[in-house]
């Protein structure tokens, strides 16, 4: 099996897939040969690799970006809730890191859902 890769007069590739085999008929050898255009082929492989990157990234993203806001709010609320403050410049300072935990955790989920869009790109 071999693959051609041939160049068109705009600059683009074309992509074939060539397999040969020799054939014995009383005494005589023939050559059968298959060609396939395997372009389209190539093309959904790419999409198909382009999309599990910006799974991979998606994956990430919630399992080590969005647990840390997460769980901040989490430690904050049950602070909160068990009585552990003591009085209410105590309390303005956990409302604060709360409101900043949920900013956060609301930037990490625009990154996700800017992934989600196919024509923009994020970084981690």
């Amino acid at each position: 099996m071999i693959t051609f890769r041939s160049l068109n007069a705009d600059g683009s590739y074309n992509y074939t897939l060539g397999r040969g085999i020799v054939i014995e008929e009383d005494g005589e050898k023939y050559i059968l040969s298959v060609i396939l255009n395997i372009d389209e082929l190539r093309q959904k492989d790419e999409i198909i690799e382009k999309h599990h990157k910006r799974f991979q990234q998606i994956a990430w993203l919630q399992s080590h970006e969005v647990r840390a806001p997460l769980a901040r709010l989490l430690g904050l609320t049950d602070a909160i809730y068990t009585d552990l403050i003591e009085d209410r410049e105590e309390l303005k300072q956990f409302i604060h890191h709360i409101k900043q935990s949920a900013l956060d955790l609301d930037a990490v989920i625009h990154k996700i859902v800017q992934l989600t869009d196919t024509d923009k790109k994020v970084d981690k």
